[in-house]
């Protein structure tokens, strides 16, 4: 193998994580999850900092590694507050 691609600079390759959850326009748990009404309501997360990331999202915008770690962090932590501190209920898909 040439030694300049042996000691060439390496990146990890980084499938997009937040960005599958925006890809369906059609996820009605994920948009529910994510309301505005909701995550200002709750107040764990600013609900005005995250309608921006999530509408970056959705107009197909390029968006980061940090973009799409926040996006799984705020999945996350509300899939925690719903299934564990409200007791589930809010947690399941429509329909269930």
């Amino acid at each position: 193998m040439p030694s300049s691609i042996l000691h060439r600079h390496k990146q990890p390759h980084r499938a997009p994580e937040g960005r599958g959850f925006f890809a369906d326009s059609g996820n009605g748990y994920v948009e529910d999850v994510l309301s505005f009404r909701r995550v200002e309501m709750e107040g764990i997360v600013d609900a005005s900092s995250m309608s921006q990331l999530i509408d970056k999202c959705r107009a197909g915008c390029a968006i980061g590694v940090k973009d799409d770690m926040a996006i799984v962090g705020i999945l996350s932590t509300k899939l925690i507050v719903d299934h564990f501190i409200r007791g589930g209920e809010q947690a399941r898909p429509h329909g269930n």
